[in-house]
């Protein structure tokens, strides 16, 4: 909800007395506001709900801002506090109960001009201080292996899921960004890297029950998702005395768990020994035919949980090996022809 006099002037050019004004008066009106809320219809709570959104945003932006300043100008230096985080601590209640180092490795790490896209995404209140931290993690994490001049792509993709999902989003784009942005042969290594974490601990055992800790790669999860997906669905049972249908009262953790346990029975024996819940297990990837054969971009797992997991050309073309091929003509809009 955003309302505009014809009169008042663009906010591009008020003075900073008249912002500090405006910004006392935001204050004034949310102070005590929970006891007028009764006030408001349906349809306001939605619109004064969407304007606090935005003025939360806007206040984290203008407080990096702040900091940025305080610190550009040497007043930090000048202070007697021993760290740019103690100061914005001392001087900021919101940032002291969030901890206060967010803003402070925010504003160290975005002073730098390499950095400016994601400067500017938190000044105009696009993304967060915290999503801002992640991206330039996220970054740091690939940018030795990114091919020439693609820095800065990669950064507007991770800022434009930072948007859309947040931290998480910023996150699960890299191996994509990766894929399409990094040096030939990249993703292949990432993944190869990712597959000698494969991991799974001996158990620990507390009261008779047996806790392990699996670490898997992308490829591996897929494969493991797409087996347990198949055989973790809800089995309603007939009741032998009654003959009554009843639903399966086993949690989603638990089926889960029983169905890992048919898959290692599965494995060791012939003969299924849980009838009518041998469902075969399929893992589907897409992948462009002149990507493959050139060994570049990257393949896409369809459906399950794992959906849209990437895997390097060299595990498509392993998977190839014993898979059932299904050729796919697509259209220019990339719709099914046939």
């Amino acid at each position: 909800m955003e309302t505009t006099s014809p009169f008042a002037p663009p906010a591009a050019v008020l003075a900073l007395r008249d912002r500090r004004v405006a910004m006392e008066g935001a204050v004034r009106a949310l102070d005590g506001v929970e006891e007028r809320l009764f006030e408001a219809g349906t349809a306001e709570i939605d619109e004064l709900l969407a304007l606090t959104d935005e003025l939360v945003r806007r206040a984290e932006a203008a407080r990096f801002s702040l900091v940025r300043e305080a610190h550009e100008r040497g007043l930090v230096a000048e202070s007697d506090v021993a760290s740019l985080t103690a100061w914005v601590i001392d001087r900021s209640m919101g940032a002291r109960q969030a901890g206060g180092g967010g803003i402070a490795r925010a504003v160290t790490s975005l002073e730098r001009e390499i950095n400016a896209l994601v400067r500017e995404a938190v000044e105009s209140g696009r993304i967060s201080v915290s999503v801002a931290n992640v991206v330039i993690a996220e970054i740091t994490k690939i940018e030795s292996r990114l091919a020439e001049g693609a820095r800065d792509a990669v950064l507007g993709g991770m800022i434009t899921m930072g948007e859309i999902e947040g931290a998480r989003g910023v996150r699960r784009v890299r191996p994509e960004l990766l894929a399409r942005y990094g040096i030939a042969g990249e993703l292949e290594r990432e993944q190869d890297r990712l597959r000698r974490g494969r991991a799974l601990s001996r158990p620990v055992v507390d009261d008779g029950l047996h806790e392990y800790r699996l670490v898997l790669d992308p490829e591996g999860a897929a494969v493991l998702e797409a087996a347990l997906e198949a055989l973790s669905s809800p089995a309603p049972c007939e009741d032998p005395q009654t003959g009554v249908v009843e639903r399966d009262l086993r949690s989603s953790d638990q089926r889960r768990a029983d169905a890992l346990i048919d898959l290692v029975r599965g494995a060791t024996s012939v003969m299924d020994t849980r009838a009518g819940r041998g469902a075969k297990a399929s893992l589907l990837v897409t992948m462009g035919l002149d990507q493959l054969r050139a060994g570049l971009g990257a393949g896409r797992t369809l459906g399950g949980l794992d959906a849209g997991t990437l895997l390097d050309p060299t595990t498509v073309r392993r998977l190839s090996c014993d898979a059932e091929l299904i050729p796919v003509t697509l259209g220019g809009a990339g719709e099914v022809l046939e």
